[in-house]
């Protein structure tokens, strides 16, 4: 596993632009794969769950990390010791103001680029007043995150990069996972989230 791993983030990491960042989806695998990947230089991890992330950023606490799952707010105060975080998901403004009192965290606001009832995210014709709420508040914004609807990368990448433009013109843009990233450096992603091809298929939690 060590030499596949490692492996997979030279490879990727050879693809990717200077202005993009890979982040390694860890999340469900032991946290000795965090330190193989660290053997190659990999220094970004992404976490889905509170207490994974707590733990592995306890053994790596010199390591970037990324949530990148829901986050609820009565868990805020379990993270708010971690170095070097930044949360992905936040889908309210009520979130952001919760999470500006950790000192150095980082946020994305999460976009529903597919307008989908169902999806977590700020609603596309709420993404401005909402930006313009939470930067009211002196909370920065480092820039917009959303998950791809599979087949839809084209589409959404696009509009994602033209909303970054309209409405958080200095911000980054985090998207793109295994099976899109590609498309998404295409349309000039910061940060890639990469997990299964990396760590092979995640067991269920």
């Amino acid at each position: 596993m060590q030499e596949q791993i490692q492996q997979e983030i030279k490879s990727i990491t050879k693809k990717l632009p200077p202005q993009t960042t890979l982040i390694a989806v860890s999340k469900t695998k032991p946290s000795k794969y965090i330190g193989f990947a660290k053997e190659v230089g990999q220094n970004h991890f992404g976490e889905n769950y509170v207490s994974e992330l707590v733990l592995k950023a306890t053994i790596y606490p010199d390591a970037n990390w990324h949530f990148i799952g829901h986050l609820q707010s009565n868990k805020i105060s379990q993270i708010k010791h971690i170095k070097n975080l930044t949360v992905h998901t936040v889908d309210s403004v009520s979130l952001a103001q919760k999470l500006s009192t950790i000192e150095g965290v980082n946020i994305f606001l999460q976009v529903n680029i597919s307008n989908e009832e169902s999806k977590s995210g700020f609603k596309i014709n709420d993404l401005q007043q909402s930006i313009q709420k939470i930067q009211s508040c002196n909370i920065k914004i480092i820039g917009l995150m959303c998950i791809g609807e599979p087949g839809n990368g084209e589409i959404e990448f696009k509009l994602m990069r033209t909303l970054r433009d309209q409405f958080l013109p200095t911000g980054k843009l985090s998207m793109g996972m295994s099976d899109d990233w590609e498309i998404a450096i295409k349309y000039e992603s910061n940060f890639v989230r990469i997990g299964s091809q990396i760590f092979g298929e995640r067991e269920k939690k």
